[in-house]
């Protein structure tokens, strides 16, 4: 993937993005946003960037890139988290510059073209306009190539997953095959069928990946805390069941009788009890963060938690539950007071 695949996906990409962006067809500055970017343009810009998929391929490349820094004959865990956070920077910053460079080449485009459907109708657009019947060779190897080299590494990367986490089932080759005669058959049912469907199952994964992945990164923060673990994904989960009913297509609502769980979530969501108790539970969150290490600490220091009964555990769950809020609601106490100091010291205006 990388030696082959990737430097011809970036060959062919290259050729059409330095032709448009060097003779635009259109202002930059000249191009509306419309519909939903009108009025969001920030959360409907991460709401679609959510098709793109790279934080679930991410997180299933990973085990590839570890892979690969161990055949070069790094060993050390501390060495082999370094490299991989180097190579995801190095990746990440080139597929953002690869995005912008593409978003600004379609935005360009309106300078001869309304606006498309999709992006794929746009980049068919784009390419015929410049290269004429020649571009749609180059946009078919850009697509040929980035399809191939995501199926390859998604292939891959998930039997070596699958073959892990089962080591006394099916071999890393069938799994491998299964996985490609899967795939085979969800392609047979046509690209409005799987984006039908597809993008319910984003609205779902997409948030957990999201949260597992910023956990992940700042983990020493919380010590890696299982229960800070488990409690913030399920949440999540709970929050992003409704996404995944509201996107689904209208006649599947129907048959599963969900038609109206989304409207009913938005009218319960929007009463003032429930915005009051969610600014409530935002503002002490942090504020419980900072100090439930500390309590666990003393909880520790003074009980012998393998030796007391569960009657007795859960009391000391709940005397934790209020010595975090009681501490919480002292730090926020601490932070208005805090606040209205420095506002009595600013000099008034005027």
């Amino acid at each position: 993937i990388g030696k082959v695949l990737n430097p011809l996906f970036l060959a062919f990409l290259a050729v059409l993005l330095l032709r448009a962006l060097t003779a635009p067809a259109g202002s930059l500055a000249a191009a509306e946003p419309v519909g939903d970017y009108a009025a969001g343009a920030f959360a409907t810009g991460v709401l679609e960037g959510y098709n793109t998929m790279d934080a679930l391929a991410g997180l299933a490349f990973g085990i590839v890139v570890v892979n690969v820094i161990r055949d070069l004959g790094v060993r050390e865990p501390e060495e082999i988290a370094r490299h991989t956070v180097r190579a995801g920077l190095f990746s990440s910053l080139l597929m953002g510059l690869i995005y912008v460079l593409v978003a600004v080449m379609s935005a360009q485009s309106r300078g001869a073209f309304p606006v498309s459907g999709d992006g794929g109708q746009t980049l068919a657009q784009v390419a015929e306009y410049y290269f004429g019947p020649a571009g749609a060779v180059i946009l078919a190897g850009t697509v040929t190539v980035a399809c191939l080299k995501t199926a390859v590494g998604l292939i891959t990367s998930c039997g070596e997953t699958f073959a892990k986490m089962f080591p006394g089932g099916p071999s890393y080759r069938v799994w491998a095959a299964s996985f490609c005669l899967v795939s085979f058959l969800i392609a047979n049912l046509g690209l409005e069928a799987i984006i039908a469907y597809s993008q319910p199952v984003l609205m779902f994964l997409y948030p957990l990946s999201v949260v597992l992945i910023l956990l992940t990164l700042f983990g020493r923060a919380f010590r890696n805390d299982r229960g800070v673990l488990r409690w913030t994904m399920a949440l999540t989960a709970a929050a992003a069941v409704f996404d995944l009913i509201g996107a689904l297509p209208a006649g599947t609502q129907a048959a599963l009788h969900l038609t109206g769980v989304p409207a009913w979530a938005a009218r319960w969501l929007d009463r003032p009890w429930p915005r009051a108790l969610c600014a409530k539970a935002a503002r002490l969150s942090y504020a419980v963060f900072l100090v439930h290490h500390v309590l666990i600490q003393r909880m520790v220091e003074k009980f012998d938690l393998a030796a007391i009964s569960r009657r007795d555990t859960a009391f000391l769950f709940l005397i934790y539950l209020a010595a975090a809020w009681a501490a919480a609601e002292a730090l926020l106490w601490l932070h208005r007071l805090l606040q209205k100091g420095l506002a009595a010291l600013r000099p008034a205006e005027g």
